[in-house]
């Protein structure tokens, strides 16, 4: 499958709640086109959806290579932000807000 049908395939399970079938299908598209103009992509949504999922780590580590592979993009800079202070807020057991993927699923 293309890189650019699995973004479209991996951003729909995403919108839709199915967050580890995006993971899934990201990391085979990551692993499959490593040179791929839509790379940075592939990370900013599997970044989402690790974020969704409470790997904030993850999440993190994606927008850095989202920032790395199109940083004139901005988008990995501007989420990274958010998952870093979710990932320390679950560390102190503060619930996890879905209004706050929604907001990145806006940018």
């Amino acid at each position: 499958m293309s890189l650019a049908l699995n973004l479209m395939f991996s951003w729909d399970s995403i919108q839709n709640g199915r967050y580890n079938d995006a993971i899934q299908d990201l990391d085979h598209a990551i692993a499959g086109g490593p040179n791929a103009p839509l790379l940075y992509a592939a990370h900013l949504y599997r970044g989402m959806a690790f974020y969704a999922t409470g790997e904030y780590d993850a999440a993190v580590e994606d927008f850095d290579k989202t920032s790395q592979l199109a940083p004139e993009d901005g988008k990995g800079s501007s989420v990274k932000p958010i998952a870093i202070i979710f990932r320390d807020r679950a560390s102190k057991h503060i619930p996890f807000s879905k209004e706050m993927l929604q907001k990145l699923t806006k940018l």
